[in-house]
């Protein structure tokens, strides 16, 4: 490829929100946190494993069943940035400011061995329930 000589439209899109192949056999609900296991179809988060090659997505942002479906038979928009409401056992004032990582599609832990970073917690909303930013996790 050469340089540019001239000037070209770039093709300008908007990333907040991205539309993938689901995987099949998943069922994704709007607001679970979703992942890619390297072969670019949609996946639910699932619990951390050793040999977990998953990538974080973002949330689903809407209900998407391809349960009896072939790789990419549907598809989900991705929300790729903002902060987000997920679940959080024993949630205290001390979690803001930290990286958090999935441990289902809709639940964290501060626990990162084998898992998927899903953001940084921006607000405690009660022992159970922080608010995440997912823009720098989100890939």
């Amino acid at each position: 490829m050469t340089a540019l000589i001239a000037p070209r439209e770039p093709g300008r899109k908007q990333g907040d929100t991205v539309l993938y192949g689901v995987a099949a056999g998943q069922k994704i609900f709007k607001g679970a946190l979703v992942v890619t296991r390297g072969d670019g179809f949609v996946y639910n988060l699932r619990a951390p494993a050793a040999s977990q090659p998953d990538v974080f997505l973002g949330l689903a942002d809407e209900t998407v069943d391809n349960t009896t479906g072939a790789n990419g038979a549907a598809s989900i928009h991705v929300l790729k940035t903002g902060t987000y409401l997920v679940s959080k056992a024993s949630a205290v004032e001390s979690d803001i400011a930290q990286p958090f990582y999935g441990l289902d599609d809709a639940t964290v832990s501060s626990a990162s061995t084998n898992a998927v970073f899903v953001g940084y917690a921006t607000e405690l909303v009660d022992t159970a329930t922080i608010r995440v930013k997912i823009d720098r996790a989100a890939q």
